[in-house]
């Protein structure tokens, strides 16, 4: 078991590479490239699955049973109404593939802390790794001119190689946080290599140009100064020179950062670019809607709207519980609302079964426990983020991070969540 517990940590551990190059070979490289990253996932959900039979033969029995009769059921309608053909069954076949691999790794991590075979600074390691990797993967791209625009016919923002933006922009979001946390909470010799890291994330994050990263942007940016100035405990520790030094520090390494991209008289051109860029979408979603919340939300009520009206057409009350599958709604008709696509395709059924097993490790987590304040955040940032803007539970980069987070805040044995600083030594 220890040889597969060590694949499987090199296995996620590669998560944001492995989605940074499956963009890179579905824009640059030959088709049949692209379907590498697929594929090796493909197996990936089969070797999670030899790996919970191992550790779980009731999970594993009771997992099986439950994904035979959800994509029977699918199968089962898809033929009623005449659509069982390849090209929908593969469609179906992809949605439940990203849908279970969720549902499967999550209940898998949790079944190997319960024999204390990893713990939580096992995962420590997963999350450090990727969250340093991930924002260079945009960064560098756009210094090339190899990113992805954000928006497609805009020149508005970029994505570096990553193609879904909504799930690369919440785990970048994560991964500001978990810095963030980190200098907040290790406020020692560390908190230059945290400061290093959040302000190239948050670089990152300004680079893809969407809402939600400069609303992140301003609001880390305003708990990062209050904290330092205000917080008691800070007060107790640190000398005021400290703190204003501190800032300095910041300050400084956030001069060199922009310097080093952006000559200094393209700094206002390029945030006043933008800022204007992202004002002119918001204008262009709201003539188009007539509609604050339908702007806010980017579109996504609208289609909440169309979305409901096609189900109630339907009129099929076995849709509702089971779901009328993705082959219902035209091609890349969805409401970017994981809540409401999951329920769109697998029903009730597979909302209750995705947040149900979510929430229900969530709630046997160590509440008490303030070591791991950062995985209480990134949570709880991800379940409203796949609420209003999706591509959290539907994609398996967002949702690796929200089964490694959901086990993050665990009291086990091996560490007793002895959280020590996840990016430097103890000596600094």
């Amino acid at each position: 078991m220890k040889l597969e517990i060590r694949s499987l940590k090199i296995f996620l551990s590669l998560t944001v590479i492995m989605d940074a190059f499956n963009g890179f070979a579905t824009n640059y490289l030959p088709e049949v490239l692209g379907q590498i990253v697929p594929s090796i996932r493909t197996l990936a959900l089969f070797y999670l699955l030899i790996m919970l039979l191992q550790v779980s033969k009731v999970r594993f029995t009771l997992l099986i049973s439950i994904l035979s009769f959800d994509i029977g059921s699918i199968f089962l309608l898809l033929n009623n109404e005449g659509q069982l053909d390849i090209s929908h069954i593969m469609n179906e076949l992809t949605f439940f593939s990203k849908i279970y691999f969720y549902v499967i790794l999550l209940i898998l991590i949790r079944s190997l802390q319960g024999i204390n075979l990893i713990d939580s600074n096992w995962i420590n390691e997963i999350l450090r790794f990727n969250f340093r990797v991930m924002p260079f993967l945009f960064i560098l791209p756009t210094i090339v001119g190899l990113s992805r625009k954000t928006y497609v016919n805009s020149s508005l923002g970029n994505s570096g190689f990553f193609i879904a933006n909504n799930s690369s922009n919440i785990v970048l979001i994560v991964a500001s946080i978990y810095f963030l946390v980190n200098i907040i909470k290790i406020f020692d010799s560390t908190r230059v290599v945290n400061s290093c890291y959040l302000l190239v994330t948050w670089l990152a994050l300004w680079m893809q140009g969407s809402k939600t990263s400069v609303a992140s942007i301003t609001f880390e940016l305003g708990i990062l100064i209050v904290f330092v100035l205000t917080f008691p405990v800070i007060k107790k520790t640190v000398r005021a020179w400290q703190v204003v030094g501190y800032l300095i520090i910041v300050l400084i390494l956030f001069i060199a950062i922009v310097v080093s991209l952006f000559n200094l008289d393209a700094i206002y051109q390029h945030l006043r670019s933008a800022l204007q860029g992202l004002l002119i979408r918001q204008q262009y979603l709201y003539r188009a809607s007539n509609s604050i919340i339908d702007t806010l939300l980017s579109g996504r009520f609208s289609r909440l709207q169309q979305m409901l009206s096609i189900v109630k057409s339907n009129g099929i009350p076995f849709s509702v519980v089971f779901g009328a599958g993705v082959s219902m709604l035209p091609v890349g008709f969805i409401a970017e609302m994981d809540m409401v696509d999951l329920f769109i395709d697998g029903g009730v059924f597979l909302v209750i079964l995705v947040y149900g097993v979510t929430i229900g490790y969530m709630w046997k987590r160590n509440s008490g426990d303030r070591a791991h304040i950062f995985s209480k955040w990134g949570l709880l940032v991800l379940i409203l983020y796949s609420l209003v803007a999706g591509h959290v539970f539907k994609e398996i980069l967002a949702s690796t991070f929200v089964a490694l987070l959901v086990s993050f805040d665990r009291k086990d044995k091996k560490s007793e969540d002895s959280y020590t600083d996840p990016t430097v030594s103890k000596r600094g």
